[in-house]
């Protein structure tokens, strides 16, 4: 028996410095003139099979892991942090009881893999530490934004989102987190933000993620403002660079979108979260990943991880017929 376990933890420990040593050449790859796509690819595929590998072994890779962060290598702290998120993915709760030791790590990757591994998994002490990273973190903010915003009940999150009204800098973040919320009691407002052309679209955006209204088919779209430049121009004195955050989205036309708001607001009820026009619950999330966009069928994987957390994620950027034979869709 000791002989197997020593066994075990050898392929662990390979696993992990493999794992690790191949996500130090991958960072070099991404500059090396003799890589292409297809390079990345195998390289990839190679680090996918070995951190696998890490996720079978459930808590016997956790002291090599943890090892590897004491170390402070770069390939060790990609390994455990991307160990500590698929394995929140995949619902293993087994894990969840050792990702606490991690929420003050001095890493912040790894303050965030631990905190958004332990709210899907159930844990909501780690609220606090995933939505201070949601408005803090420029490169985990997002992912924060959403898994804490959904997490927290419905009273707690208002209040949340109403104490960042009064930074400027947060705009994007309240809409955004209005708009997963889902009450909407928030629809009113999200109608004034719409004269803002900066948080226009992106205001348009979550009141149809609300109400499940599309805005073209509806015909309740707007022109661009007179002037409004999208993204990165021509003109080589223009310093600006950065590509528009809101591409995609469609200009909501405000006055229409008052009138329609006034005509059916009455079916939408105050206090209950909703997605796509109806009370979230999980016959309507199966709904949603079978016939909803895109941006839908992310709030209904996100709301299915969190009620069941001992569940794999979906995963919406599959192929589309692997979610297809997941749903039974025929």
């Amino acid at each position: 028996m000791n002989r197997e376990r020593k066994i075990v933890g050898s392929l662990v420990s390979q696993h992990a410095e493999l794992a690790a040593h191949l996500w130090r050449m991958r960072c070099e790859a991404v500059q090396a003139p003799d890589h292409d796509l297809r390079a990345l690819a195998r390289l990839e595929d190679r680090i996918e099979a070995h951190l696998d590998g890490l996720l079978e072994a459930g808590d016997g890779a956790l002291p090599i892991l943890e090892a590897g962060l004491s170390a402070g290598d770069a390939g060790e702290v990609f390994t455990a942090s991307l160990v500590a998120l698929q394995g929140g993915k995949a619902g293993r709760v087994d894990l969840a009881s050792r990702l606490p030791e991690h929420f003050a790590d001095t890493e912040e990757a790894n303050r965030f893999a631990a905190a958004w591994s332990a709210v899907r998994l159930g844990d909501r002490t780690a609220l606090p530490l995933l939505a201070g990273l949601a408005v803090s973190s420029p490169r985990f903010g997002a992912p924060a934004l959403e898994l804490a915003v959904r997490a927290m009940p419905i009273e707690v999150a208002g209040r949340w989102v109403c104490s960042l009204h009064n930074e400027p800098r947060l705009g994007r973040h309240v809409v955004q987190a209005v708009g997963m919320i889902g009450d909407p009691v928030s629809l009113p407002w999200l109608l004034e933000v719409m004269a803002n052309p900066d948080l226009a679209r992106l205001a348009g955006h979550a009141f149809s993620l609300i109400t499940g209204v599309d805005l073209a088919a509806a015909g309740l779209t707007a022109e661009p403002p007179d002037g409004w430049i999208s993204g990165p121009t021509d003109d080589p004195d223009d310093d600006d660079v950065a590509m528009d955050r809101d591409r995609g989205l469609q200009w909501p036309n405000r006055v229409l979108l008052q009138r329609w708001w006034s005509q059916h607001g009455g079916r939408y009820p105050r206090g209950v979260r909703h997605a796509a026009g109806a009370p979230i619950h999980r016959q309507a999330c199966i709904e949603l990943l079978r016939s909803g966009c895109q941006p839908q069928r992310r709030a209904a994987a996100c709301e299915l991880a969190l009620d069941e957390p001992g569940t794999p994620w979906f995963n919406i950027a599959a192929p589309a017929i692997a979610p297809r034979a997941a749903l039974d869709l025929g």
